[in-house]
């Protein structure tokens, strides 16, 4: 918004208005401006026919750098183009996209200079490194195979994906190995089980994942190697129709590795189930089917069992995740999986001007995040905010910055609050030392928490630190044991006392938390049920329908029958007029060790109340009849801890300058007021007993005012005056 604009707001507002309602009209307008310009527009969508494969590409200006990506249906083209579209304002981060086969073909293509970044699964990578480095073992055949890295720089992670085993309708399997149960000699119509499983594309990532999940699950290694071996011309879209066709030439299973959205898709209400599939012949294009496709035409996702997931994510090379229910709108329950961290490479040299480039490309991907999570189709990059580097390979110059961990702030922040702690404590040693001993119950909570949760922690490192890692020193066990908990992790313990252990600090500490936060729950409810009086008492006041104040009365009863007779609390003194006697038995009451401090509130007149820093220190002061019910509301009286009357009446003539009224006048005002708060008492439901103490002129109004409370939770006490 300009600043013509701001201006002309203001004087408009401004003399109308006001002066702050003028500022205040500007500020909103401007931050509503901010946030307008915070709301850029999506990007375009994808054409998948424009990118050329990345073989392809002919010599071209070293100005311009290509990503690959991978097949022209999957995920990593989606990606490349959200991270080529946002890139494309800033010249020096301009990329175009091209596509491979998967992630073993982007590690070549990256290693040979063909293009300068590239989208690899972290297992494909890890590998590589592997193969790397082990190149020297004497097998030519394996050396064929092998990638020099020595090119290659880690620039950032992305996001995780998460594997996908589809399964056809109504074939129920166990696990990945019954794809080769008995060798793959069970044959359907002469065409063995194993002969219709697809992999994935040659050279990719989902291949190489799927064979490590086989290998795990048992399935030997030349098995593996013949598992679907005639399949060369499938891609996602070709698989997906394969697996639902009938007969011989459908497929039995297929692996894929795809990111999952954050939110399930939304699916059309009446769109119907879609006609049967057929396995579309050799160069031929298939229609594009979605999960939900899949899903509603009763093929499966298998889910891996937990032994094999344990088996799969020991070395953290996988991560133990759940394909959850509601992530696909035809899903009808989890499906346990592992997951694998998407990385970007890249092959630019380390020189001063590379890492400009990766420098910027890396901060248009965190400011663009949000476009790109919109583009590729709702999947969060929960992996861009991980920084740490990776072994085995290098890390580009430019992204060293990005992975370095960042400043602890909570660290800095609990500094920062120590130093104010300690600076108070050292200006105002009194009010520091009344301050903890006002919160000693919540130092007392927190010691007996922590120090349970140290000796659980000690316990668990005792019982499985010799076999489980997480649990091998004090302050990895001391998260873990946390974690375990608080239900945040559900991984496998190693021996039976590990076992024994997480049971007994599940059962332990919630007894203890509700053990020691009791009194805490109580006094809420005690809380909760003067607030509902509250309400009840101003519904009444407004007339408001009988039902509302019974449904009111009815949750009062029912909180305070949960909570008992609930002791007093710090509330208020009330006196009834005030002089020089009020003031002497409000310090009286103060000093009263049966009774809990809290302030004084003076009903009275205007113009009768204390003066501010006298003997009674500060007070509240309400102006009103001192008799009436209203005047009460107002100072609480239905709260109190105690209430006095003083026998210091106005006279009921305004005019009367006599300065004490007629005994039998002022002992009449009294019985009223006892009546008002009796009845007030009674409105409420108040659940203690009430002291009152009245001042009586006349010796025989003494019966007359234990007759106005009698029956009522007042506790009256009568002074003579």
């Amino acid at each position: 918004m300009s600043g013509d604009a701001m201006t002309v707001i203001h004087r408009a507002v401004r003399t109308r208005c006001g002066g702050r309602a003028a500022a205040a009209a500007v500020l909103a307008a401007s931050l509503l401006s901010i946030q307008c310009a915070r709301k850029p527009a999506p990007l375009a969508p994808i054409d998948r026919t424009s990118f050329p494969l990345c073989s392809q590409i002919g010599p071209h200006d070293d100005e311009v750098k290509y990503l690959a990506t991978g097949l022209k249906g999957g995920t990593y083209v989606l990606l490349g183009d959200a991270i080529a579209k946002i890139a494309r304002d800033n010249p020096r981060t301009r990329v175009d996209v091209c596509l491979t086969g998967g992630s073993s073909e982007n590690l070549k293509l990256l290693a040979e200079g063909t293009v300068q970044f590239a989208l690899v699964q972290l297992d494909t990578l890890h590998y590589a490194i592997e193969a790397a480095h082990s190149k020297d073992d004497g097998d030519e055949e394996d050396d064929s195979e092998h990638v020099s890295l020595e090119a290659v720089r880690f620039v950032t992670f992305l996001y995780s994906e998460k594997l996908h085993v589809f399964v056809r309708p109504h074939l129920y399997l166990n696990s990945p190995a019954d794809f080769n149960r008995n060798g793959g000699r069970g044959r359907e119509n002469g065409v063995t089980r194993r002969a219709r499983v697809w992999l994935g594309p040659p050279r990719s990532g989902a291949r190489q994942t799927a064979s490590k999940v086989l290998q795990a699950d048992g399935v030997p290694d030349e098995d593996i190697e013949t598992i679907g071996t005639k399949l060369d011309d499938l891609n996602w879209n070709k698989a997906s129709n394969c697996l639902l066709a009938k007969g011989d030439q459908g497929l039995v299973a297929y692996f894929r590795v795809m990111a999952v959205p954050k939110h399930s898709p939304s699916r059309p209400a009446d769109e119907g189930r879609h006609p049967r599939s057929i396995c579309p012949p050799f160069g031929a294009e298939a229609p594009p089917l979605s999960v939900d496709d899949l899903l509603e035409a009763d093929a499966q996702l298998m889910p891996l069992p937990q032994a094999l997931i344990d088996r799969l994510t020991e070395d953290k090379l996988y991560v133990p995740t759940t394909i959850d229910l509601g992530t696909y709108s035809e899903l009808k329950r989890g499906v346990p999986t592992i997951g694998i961290p998407t990385v970007l490479l890249t092959s630019l040299p380390d020189d001063d001007g590379a890492a400009a480039t990766v420098k910027a490309l890396i901060g248009e991907i965190e400011r663009g995040k949000g476009l790109i999570e919109d583009h590729i189709e709702d999947v969060e990059l929960d992996q861009l905010d991980r920084h740490e580097p990776l072994h085995g390979i290098g890390t580009h110059e430019g992204a060293k910055k990005h992975l370095e961990a960042r400043n602890p702030t909570v660290l800095w922040g609990g500094l920062f609050a120590l130093g104010l702690l300690v600076a108070h404590a050292r200006r105002n040693p009194g009010s520091f030392r009344r301050g903890l001993a006002a919160r000693s119950y919540m130092l007392v909570l927190s010691g007996s928490l922590t120090g349970v949760w140290l000796m659980l922690s000690l316990a668990m490192m005792r019982a499985e630190g010799h076999l489980n890692p997480k649990f091998r020193t004090l302050g990895a066990s001391f998260r873990h044991t946390f974690q375990i908990v608080a239900r945040m992790s559900d991984d496998r313990l190693m021996t039976p006392e590990g076992e024994i252990w997480r049971w007994l600090g599940l059962l332990l500490f919630p007894i203890i938390l509700g053990w020691l936060f009791s009194d805490v729950i109580k006094e809420a409810f005690r809380l909760s049920a003067v607030k509902l009086a509250h309400l009840i008492r101003s519904a009444q006041v407004r007339q408001a329908p009988s039902a509302v104040i019974t449904t009111a009365r009815c949750l009062q009863r029912i909180i305070r029958g949960l909570i008992g007779g609930s002791p007093a609390s710090p509330g208020s003194l009330v006196f009834l007029n005030w002089n020089c006697r009020a003031e002497q038995i409000a310090n009286a009451l103060r000093n009263d060790d049966r009774l809990p401090s809290g302030p004084v509130v003076v009903v009275g007149p205007p113009g009768s109340g204390p003066q501010n820093g006298g003997a009674a220190g500060d007070v509240r002061f309400v102006e009103g009849d001192p008799a009436s019910r209203a005047a009460m509301e107002k100072a609480g009286v239905l709260d109190a801890n105690a209430v006095t009357i003083v026998s210091a009446w106005a006279p009921s003539d305004p005019l009367d300058r006599r300065r004490r009224v007629d005994p039998e006048y002022a002992d009449a005002k009294t019985l009223l007021a006892l009546l008002a708060i009796r009845a007030l008492c009674e409105d409420g439901d108040r659940s203690r007993v009430l002291p009152i103490t009245a001042e009586i002129r006349l010796a025989r109004n003494h019966q007359e005012a234990k007759n106005a409370v009698q029956g009522g939770k007042l506790a009256l006490t009568c002074v003579a005056v």
